[in-house]
């Protein structure tokens, strides 16, 4: 879940001067419900609820903390999305999302035939193209 985990980083760390997001989710709790919904057949029953309960009392963080959408239209750091259009174990949906809302400078990149983590390898010129013209906008 690198991708959330810097999201989330860059929100709070302004030494970031850009950030390609590879296939990341937008809000924990969704993708746990989505997962549940979709590998388990489980949707009616609150388990990702009373499971962010138990790890507040444990760990002292909840799940509602894991939601890189929530800052992201706050965050002046330039982002490239990048997910492939075949990822179903975190949905492209949710990058696409991020995008929206992301205000200032962005891009996204929807590879083509690309599951999960496969953008690269599935779409190596085009993933470096991509990478090379966003990083050039920015100077670098």
């Amino acid at each position: 879940m690198g991708a959330g985990t810097v999201l989330q980083n860059i929100a709070i760390d302004s030494r970031i001067k850009f950030c390609i997001a590879d296939c990341g989710f937008s809000d924990i709790i969704t993708l746990f419900k989505y997962h549940l919904a979709k590998d388990y057949k489980i949707k009616r029953i609150p388990l990702v609820e009373i499971t962010s309960i138990i790890t507040k009392l444990r760990a002292g963080w909840n799940f509602n903390d894991v939601s890189p959408i929530r800052s992201i239209s706050k965050i002046d750091t330039p982002i490239l999305f990048t997910h492939g259009e075949a990822d179903d174990f975190v949905p492209t949906w949710m990058s696409e999302e991020m995008h929206k809302v992301k205000n200032g400078t962005k891009d996204i990149y929807i590879a083509p035939n690309a599951a999960h983590v496969e953008t690269y390898w599935k779409n190596t010129q085009e993933y470096e193209n991509r990478i090379d013209n966003f990083l050039k906008k920015l100077g670098f």
